[in-house]
């Protein structure tokens, strides 16, 4: 089996600095197969053709769930796309660094052909750095030139509260990275950071847990018992369960140092 074969891919063993990340994305992908192959009828693709793209999703959503057997065909042409995306463009196994279905995650490869047929591609964005939290299966996607992240593994409002805690220190060692800092700073900087964590200088969002749950683990001595929230204030710090986020702190350590 073909690694363009897999409807979802990582690589998880993996670290890139500086390096060119592209992201290609299937133009209305599932919408482009149904029209192609006509797997609905043509009033119901018209009635579709006319949607916005957030209303589109969830009308073929539904419509698929009663379907199995056109879900099977879009998904098998999937497969057949992406195959012939990969030949056409000469693009190597090594080089791909993952698969959603409908898009491809792409390193060091310049994309000369976007139209597959009848089908067609567009590049969404490009980063620079890629990392992958194997403790708690996050993918971190880096873009040098506005210093962003986008984060796959974490919805939109734990992306966002993470964003004051360890997404802020991943966000760091990703630019001292990428500007070819020297070794001694790394140390410093990240032996300050332990010192801020561990005392409890940091702000609150550093000791949510940095996983998909996001919650705050916290330990209620007085009756032994651990129980898990979304929020809390600094009144709760000494309650704070740290040991997940600590360890990710010394994943992170392991990958940098």
């Amino acid at each position: 089996m073909s690694i363009a074969s897999k409807h979802l891919y990582l690589n998880k063993d993996i670290i890139l600095i500086n390096t060119s990340i592209t992201e290609v994305d299937m133009i209305d992908a599932g919408f482009s197969i149904i029209k192609e192959k006509k797997l609905f009828k043509k009033n119901i693709i018209e009635k579709i053709n006319k949607m916005e793209k957030i209303e589109k999703h969830i009308y073929i959503g539904k419509k698929l769930k009663k379907n199995k057997e056109v879900s099977r065909i879009i998904l098998d042409t999937f497969i057949e796309i992406r195959e012939n995306f990969c030949s056409l463009n000469k693009i190597k196994p090594e080089q791909i660094l993952s698969i959603k279905k409908d898009a491809l995650f792409l390193i060091n490869k310049e994309i000369d052909h976007l139209k597959i047929d009848n089908y067609e591609f567009k590049i969404k964005n490009r980063f620079t750095s890629y990392l992958y939290i194997k403790p708690s299966k996050i993918e971190v996607y880096f873009k040098q030139d506005d210093q962003s992240l986008i984060i796959k593994g974490l919805n939109d409002e734990f992306t966002e509260l993470h964003s004051k805690g360890f997404l802020n220190l991943i966000k760091d060692l990703l630019i001292m990275n990428e500007n070819k800092v020297e070794k001694k700073y790394y140390i410093d900087y990240l032996k300050n950071f332990r010192k801020k964590f561990i005392s409890g200088n940091l702000d609150i969002e550093f000791y949510r847990e940095f996983n998909k749950n996001s919650l705050f683990k916290i330990d209620d001595e007085k009756n032994e018992n651990i129980f898990y929230i979304k929020y809390v204030n600094k009144d709760f710090l000494e309650q704070i369960n740290i040991s997940y986020n600590y360890e990710i702190f010394r994943y992170l350590c392991s990958l940098f140092l």
